[in-house]
């Protein structure tokens, strides 16, 4: 095989397993395979069966009166049935979300994968990406929901590989506010805020971590970590953001002069604004940056809180999205230290993601977060 050809299946492949391992990680999926195994076999099924038509070999029909919403019967070719029950919303935003339309787009073929796992649903293409979730069972359980209402309240949560954080109701403003978690998973959801503030600091920032912050530390997350030993730190974040209120969806990552475990850092706090409503626009003279393939708007200032003082870093998407898959935090911390506002010897506390809430809120969500050092 030439080694183009090699090289394009392994980056496949590898888009693939990444998909499977992010149904896993959010708990939508339970498989007794591996990401990578699961991937072999789709790619291998789209390369053998083709783009076969829909009325060939296997039909995904409409949802009937006896199956659940948003679920459809599939089955897959001629001879003995085999029926799998799947959550088509699941699926398709598994293998389909537009976190990876970029990676699609950069690599050879990729337009063609794309069309195959996004809009092929309908037709054998589809089926043959389907077919691999033989291996993959959606989770059908009922949900449990632990509402989260005290002012700084805390949870630990897990996804279905271990990799622990933990949600934190950051409500420094003391107006009555609740977020929930479902299930125990890498979620949170604001369903209650009383914030009306329309200037000045924010009244909350519910949110999730990786790493120590304030005390709390989420176990075998390799942070504190020096700045200059980091491995191409990594975080996904998928949101639901309401068109009302004055808020931001921001990543918060937090650096000091020594490895600290609580307390206010010093070192450094970065900012990563992929969204926001109610806020005021960027001025026409700020500078745009590009890094992990989009564009931002890069400030600095010095702030303070009680008399201690650092330099807050933010970035600020040109096109704000509601979600992020592999964002290299090392990319905006390059940028930093290029600025000389980061120092290569000093250490990463966090992975925070949250909201910083002005006023409004409610409906806020992070649907799944990951993070790794």
């Amino acid at each position: 095989m030439r080694a183009d050809a090699l090289r394009d299946y392994g980056a496949w492949r590898g888009l693939v397993a990444e998909a499977v391992r992010l149904g896993i990680d959010s708990g939508r999926f339970a498989t007794q395979s591996t990401p990578e195994r699961i991937a072999v076999l789709t790619i291998a099924l789209v390369d053998g069966v083709g783009i076969p038509r829909s009325d060939r070999g296997c039909a995904l029909r409409a949802r009937s009166a006896a199956a659940p919403a948003g679920r459809g019967t599939w089955r897959h070719g001629p001879g003995p049935a085999a029926v799998v029950r799947v959550t088509l919303g699941v699926a398709i935003r598994a293998f389909a979300a537009a976190d990876y339309t970029w990676e699609f787009r950069q690599h050879p073929g990729g337009s063609v994968l794309r069309k195959n796992l996004r809009f092929g649903v309908a037709g054998g293409a589809g089926c043959a990406v389907l077919s691999a979730l033989f291996l993959i069972v959606p989770q059908v359980s009922a949900s449990s929901v632990t509402p989260i209402c005290g002012q700084y309240q805390h949870m630990p949560v897990a996804n279905k590989l271990g990799e622990s954080f933990i949600i934190r109701n950051d409500n420094y403003g003391g107006q009555p506010e609740c977020i929930s978690n479902s299930d125990a998973w890498p979620n949170f959801a604001v369903t209650q805020s009383s914030a009306r503030s329309r200037s000045g600091p924010p009244m909350a920032f519910p949110y999730i971590f990786l790493g120590c912050s304030w005390g709390l530390c989420t176990p075998g997350s390799g942070l504190p970590a020096r700045v200059s030993a980091l491995h191409d730190p990594l975080t996904s974040w998928t949101t639901s953001l309401p068109g009302s209120g004055i808020w931001d969806a921001t990543y918060d990552i937090w650096f000091n002069k020594t490895p600290i475990t609580s307390g206010q850092a010093t070192g450094g706090e970065l900012m990563i604004w992929i969204n926001s409503h109610g806020q005021p626009a960027p001025r026409a003279n700020t500078p745009i940056v590009w890094e992990d393939h989009a564009r931002w708007y890069l400030k600095s200032w010095i702030t303070h809180h009680a008399d201690i003082k650092w330099r807050l870093i933010q970035f600020r998407r040109v096109r704000p999205v509601s979600q992020v898959a592999n964002l290299h935090v090392s990319a905006f911390i390059d940028q930093a230290e290029a600025h000389h506002w980061i120092r290569p010897l000093s250490w990463m506390l966090n992975i925070e993601a949250g909201f910083e809430i002005w006023n409004g809120g409610s409906g806020l969500a992070t649907n799944w977060f990951g993070a790794r050092a």
